[in-house]
């Protein structure tokens, strides 16, 4: 069992290494938006800063699940 333990904590570890280079990248975009914005265009702003909070939320998630895993891993 804390085979099939591990091996799910590493696919979500793998997981959540791609979600992190998603919020790099729409910080990214969204600081660039935030720089292009001066225009009075506000709406590639707004729409860039709900893209942040999603993928933040799901990594969120993700991270929350590999802490029950690695929880349930030590108590083992």
């Amino acid at each position: 069992m804390s085979r099939s333990l591990e091996e799910s904590a590493a696919a979500l570890e793998r997981e959540a290494r791609l979600k992190v280079k998603a919020v790099r990248r729409a910080v990214r975009e969204y600081n660039r938006s935030l720089e292009a914005s001066r225009d009075d265009c506000a709406q590639p702003v707004l729409d860039k800063q709900q893209e942040m909070e999603r993928v933040v939320a799901e990594y969120i998630k993700l991270y929350k699940a590999i802490k029950r895993i690695h929880k349930k891993l030590r108590s083992r």
